[in-house]
């Protein structure tokens, strides 16, 4: 779908997303009045990087910092998108059937961890992965299971997949058996593994892979340099370890890593190192 009007352009990605609404409702009357299951998938602007919020935006005083003052103030203007688009769907007669699902693709680090350390970019610290999924429905069956979905485990994007398959397919246990070993994600439905481990690549790319597994995680750099860290005791990651061997939490699980580094290492090495 294309904007509507004359759309205002906000970044480098394009449009104010409140410009989109209509052309997407289009689009769905399109797939009603063909009585048609459908998909539809939206990645929204304004709350990237630079983080410009449309010319009618009023401005908040949400932080004293300018930066997260402008990147607080970019969110809470997706927010008002994001409820612009939800009514925009309780009008159609599909609502009531239609599961959205809410993820972020990568997160950021708001001077948190540390004074110097903004964004995403080249940044693998926990901060730069940490995004919000979020399931929701009118439906009354999906209404029925999804809070227990809830979860305090370490979850992934790779979870969404197996997640809609479950609610799709009723929650059914022998449905679930046959496919589950397909997919590298759990369905949020069901009990997930604390020990899961978790592949992330440091956007943009032609940074470094991490893998980490409940409170140890590894960071190799496209230089190979490898750097553990012990989120046990230091969660926000102020000391890097180079040698594991040394660490209690670390020493048995280096091995792990190097496996599971080495597992990953094929599908990811033209990312972490620079598209090579």
């Amino acid at each position: 779908v294309t904007p509507s009007g004359t759309p205002e352009i906000i970044n480098y990605f394009g449009y104010d997303d409140n410009n989109m609404i209509g052309p997407m409702m289009d689009w769905v009357d399109g797939r009603e009045k063909e009585e048609t299951p459908f998909f539809l998938s939206y990645i929204t602007n304004v709350s990237h990087d630079p983080h410009t919020t449309p010319k009618a935006w009023r401005e908040r005083n949400l932080s004293p910092d300018k930066d997260i003052n402008k990147f607080l103030n970019s969110k809470a203007c997706e927010d008002d998108f994001i409820q612009n688009l939800m009514c925009a769907f309780k009008k159609k007669k599909s609502f009531e059937n239609t599961l959205f699902v809410f993820i972020g693709d990568h997160g950021t680090a708001l001077k948190d961890q540390d004074s110097t350390r903004w964004g995403t970019h080249a940044n693998s610290h926990e901060k730069a992965y940490w995004v919000p999924l979020f399931i929701q429905s009118e439906n009354e069956w999906v209404k029925s299971v999804l809070p227990r979905a809830r979860t305090e485990e370490v979850c992934s994007a790779l979870d969404v997949l197996p997640t809609v398959i479950d609610l799709l397919s009723g929650g059914s246990d022998d449905e679930m058996d046959k496919i589950h070993f397909k997919y590298e994600g759990y369905s949020l439905l069901r009990k997930i593994p604390d020990d899961r481990p978790i592949l992330g690549v440091t956007n943009p790319g032609g940074h470094s892979l991490v893998v980490y597994q409940k409170d140890k995680k590894a960071v190799v750099k496209g230089s190979g340099e490898k750097v553990f860290y012990d989120l046990k005791t230091d969660p926000f990651e102020k000391k890097a370890i180079k040698n594991p061997a040394k660490n209690k939490n670390l020493s048995g699980w280096a091995k792990d890593a190097d496996r599971l580094i080495r597992q990953y290492h094929a599908t990811t090495q033209w990312f972490y190192t620079g598209w090579q």
